[in-house]
């Protein structure tokens, strides 16, 4: 008796040891499915079987600097600054503003850069993994010789399937050979036509349609031939202002957001100038609000234009924003 009382207590017990482990099994089972699932414990001296409901952690994306519904009430925000992955485990309706990079330009009367495409709106992006580019800004030209050489155009930024092109390079302030190099880079916004080798009306570079405006043209001053001043770069907001001679033409204006939580100036044209070497900074084109002055980089993240005196444009930039999912 004593042997098959110990006999079916290891049977018991043998039982027991596959039941947990089945039980294991099953939930992770419904852990991964996200449903009610069954959990044996011991209370007091039986064995009994509870109902859990496990949840999987809320819908949401990882990526980027990461602003979250404490900082933006209802929203979370992904700031690119630099290119990476957005990964999301739902599909969501977003926000985004897509900015390219501002056009670079060259010093002694260049014209000014063309700011970064800005792309602005909604759309809905599916799970998974989706690739951000943040685009560089142009470079500056500031060696001599003068020419050929010329500054870059900014690079494109871009966003499922959205493309922000890059700001047009500021014009050249010398003439090749005697042939007149001053027209600026086609781009998001155009650049600023160069002060050198006359004011043709077909050498403005034109800006991209959705996205940016023309740069401005060159000018030489009524009094005296022999003084010319280059065109402000294109912005988001408007075109460069022309040169007339005396001054170089504005930089042309870019747009406001608040997508970030913060209200901030982006794609703005950087300014021309002017080739008087008295007063560089009187007679340099004026400023747009949030945007770079002549002798000034495009700030990093803005996709501004450069000032045209040699100077890299800014870097662009993307944001993507979307409603926070309801708290677990």
């Amino acid at each position: 008796m004593s042997k098959n009382k110990n006999s079916k207590k290891a049977f018991s017990m043998m039982e027991l040891s596959v039941t947990i482990v089945v039980s294991a099994v099953v939930v992770m089972a419904l852990i991964k499915a996200n449903s009610l699932f069954s959990k044996v414990e011991e209370v007091g001296n039986k064995w009994v079987s509870q109902k859990i409901e496990v949840k999987q952690p809320p819908s949401g994306c990882q990526g980027g600097d990461i602003v979250d519904s404490e900082t933006v009430p209802g929203k979370i925000i992904h700031i690119f600054n630099t290119s990476g992955i957005l990964d999301c485990n739902a599909a969501f309706d977003v926000e985004y503003l897509i900015v390219g990079g501002g056009g670079g330009t060259r010093s002694n009367g260049g014209g000014g850069g063309g700011a970064g495409g800005f792309l602005t709106g909604t759309t809905s992006i599916t799970a998974g993994s989706h690739e951000v580019v943040v685009g560089d800004g142009g470079l500056a030209y500031s060696s001599l010789p003068y020419y050929p050489y010329t500054p870059s155009s900014g690079k494109d930024s871009s966003f499922f399937g959205l493309i922000a092109k890059g700001g047009g390079c500021g014009g050249s302030n010398e003439a090749d050979n005697n042939t007149p190099r001053p027209k600026g880079c086609n781009g998001g916004s155009g650049g600023g036509m160069g002060k050198g080798g006359g004011t043709r009306t077909a050498w403005i570079a034109t800006g991209t349609a959705g996205q940016g405006y023309n740069g401005g043209r060159n000018g030489t001053d009524p009094y005296n031939n022999f003084k010319y001043s280059s065109g402000g770069g294109g912005g988001a907001g408007g075109a460069g202002g022309n040169g007339n001679g005396l001054k170089g033409g504005k930089g042309g204006d870019g747009l406001l957001s608040t997508i970030t939580g913060v209200s901030k100036w982006y794609a703005v044209g950087g300014p021309g100038s002017c080739s008087n070497p008295e007063n560089l900074t009187y007679y340099a084109g004026a400023t747009a609000s949030g945007g770079a002055a002549w002798d000034q980089d495009g700030q990093p993240n803005t996709g501004n234009g450069a000032g045209a005196w040699g100077k890299n444009g800014g870097s662009g930039i993307v944001v993507i924003r979307y409603d926070a999912p309801p708290s677990s």
